[in-house]
């Protein structure tokens, strides 16, 4: 739950933001590409905001007790904990791991709702 909150309100937020942006500083117009720029920055957005969350969530989860009561993983006592050892041990970076291959999965899926958005919005006149 807390995820879907992080992501939804860092991609319609930054995407709104950067389409006026693009348009009232960048001269750019309220076209295709202005709406694939905007999407794309809302992904960078989506991936910087998420992926804290998506590498607590993994770490917790992979360092949980075994069928046999040892644990396993890490050995996190819980998010907090993972947050004091993964800031320790790796710096703030440690929380943005793999977000390079994140923002691959996460573009296309952002960029096509927005570029839908707007098209469905303007009633299909493109």
């Amino acid at each position: 739950m807390a995820r879907a909150v992080v992501v939804t309100a860092a991609q319609f937020s930054t995407y709104d933001v950067s389409k006026r942006t693009l348009m009232q500083r960048g001269g750019l117009r309220d076209s295709l590409g202005t709406h694939l720029l905007a999407s794309m920055v809302s992904g960078v957005a989506v991936v910087l905001a998420a992926s804290p969350v998506d590498v607590l969530k993994s770490r917790v989860m992979n360092s949980s007790l075994s069928s046999s009561g040892h644990q396993t993983g890490s050995g996190y006592n819980g998010v907090w904990d993972c947050v004091r050892k993964t800031i320790r041990d790796e710096g703030v970076k440690g929380f943005y791991r793999g977000v390079g291959p994140y923002y691959v999965r996460v573009a296309p899926h952002v960029t096509t709702m927005f570029v839908m958005y707007e098209y469905i919005d303007r009633g299909v006149e493109w």
